[in-house]
């Protein structure tokens, strides 16, 4: 293999169920470059020409890209391969957003309340979104 060859991500799928009501709190893929989105899911910058990873999860809901993702595939694809949650947010904390590493639950994106954090020192500036799960535990959604 050169440096040239680009090795790319399977397609892999998984759904999460909401421990609260039942219903399907998530669904994350890893999509290969070139594999289109689903529509309605916000992209985030970086996320155009690699591999990455798609979660479907109501207001949680995004695509995540670049080298730092990228990294965290192989990790991420061993979770989704058997549904683990923890696996998943152990692998990059933004592939899973619905999971609350407090309750070791995953809740549905209408569950949790969430929040943007801005730059104080520049108005506007997007800094990361907070979210806190139905028990009331606080964390960091998206860096």
């Amino acid at each position: 293999m050169t440096s040239d060859d680009v090795v790319v991500a399977p397609f892999v799928e998984a759904a999460f169920a909401c421990a609260r009501c039942g219903r399907e709190a998530a669904r994350v893929s890893v999509r290969p470059r070139g594999m289109g989105d689903p529509p309605g899911v916000p992209k985030v910058p970086g996320a155009v020409d690699s591999d990455r990873v798609v979660i479907e999860a109501g207001q949680l809901s995004t695509v995540m890209g670049g080298t730092e993702i990228e990294a965290a595939i192989p990790a991420a694809l061993r979770a989704l391969g058997t549904a683990d949650a923890r696996a998943l947010f152990a692998a990059h904390f933004e592939m899973a957003p619905f999971w609350c590493p407090k309750c070791g639950a995953s809740y549905c994106g209408e569950e949790w309340v969430v929040w943007p954090i801005y730059a104080d020192d520049y108005p506007g500036w997007f800094e990361e979104l907070r979210g806190r799960c139905p028990a009331g535990h606080e964390r960091m959604l998206r860096d």
